[in-house]
């Protein structure tokens, strides 16, 4: 049995993770997330709220048994922040979207290692990123920082975990999803084109059936976490995407 642990487990690409992760009766699951998660009896729900800086500084991984084969933690949670130009928002809001997209995967980062730095098995990190990390987007000015935070994050991450000598290997990787038919989407949609110019470029995606189905997302990156757990130089880049979905 393997042992997950995934971030925003109470919709879009996480909840559908965690439900690939349950269905294959390969994992145990721990989600994290505000809202419920899915309901399975491989799941386990931890209400929390990565916003909030006294759940975070408390936050700590529990004990595993030793006869896990792979652990896995998937720092999935985002926030969209405000769809507008610097210059509107307030400090609450940017506060808020950088505790979730960017100081809570580096909190969980932190436990995570700390908590498994001797155990038994293959242990893997996975950021979920984006290509707004690389790429800028008039209005996103918070959700791109702080991705490409992460994916820095990633880097930083590799290059100390390649320098420890306890054993089983840790691998750590970023990958983008591509665009997904999720609660962000809907939110670009929605938003003010004077604070988002490219809104319908967003509008023809979802017209013309260009983003991908969660449900399929999740089976994507459930296939990398497997690969990579049985090999650790499986998808060797450290910055990538799933690979293109059937």
């Amino acid at each position: 049995m393997r042992q997950l642990f995934i971030t925003g487990t109470s919709r879009g690409i996480g909840r559908a993770i965690a439900e690939a992760a349950c269905a294959s009766g390969l994992f145990r699951v721990t989600g994290y997330a505000r809202g419920s998660g899915p309901e399975h009896p491989a799941y386990t729900h931890v209400t929390l709220d990565l916003s909030d800086a006294a759940a975070l500084e408390t936050f700590a991984f529990p004990p595993l048994e030793d006869n896990i084969e792979q652990v896995v933690l998937i720092n999935n949670a985002g926030m969209l922040g405000p769809v507008a130009h610097l210059g509107s928002f307030d400090a609450a809001a940017i506060d808020a979207t950088v505790r979730v997209n960017l100081t809570a995967p580096l909190v969980l980062s932190n436990a995570f290692i700390h908590a498994y730095s001797h155990f038994p098995a293959p242990r893997l990190i996975v950021h979920v990123s984006t290509g707004a990390a690389t790429s800028p987007y008039d209005g996103w000015s918070l959700y791109c920082s702080t991705k490409a935070g992460l994916d820095m994050l990633a880097r930083v991450q590799e290059r100390e975990l390649a320098m420890r000598k306890d054993g089983w290997p840790f691998a750590v990787r970023a990958i983008a999803p591509g665009v997904v038919q999720t609660a962000m989407q809907a939110t670009l949609r929605a938003s003010d084109a004077s604070g988002f110019s490219l809104k319908q470029k967003f509008i023809e995606l979802d017209a013309q059936g260009q983003l991908s189905d969660a449900r399929q997302v999740g089976e994507a990156y459930l296939q990398v976490v497997l690969a990579i757990g049985d090999d650790p130089a499986a998808y060797p880049d450290l910055i990538t995407r799933i690979p293109p979905l059937a």
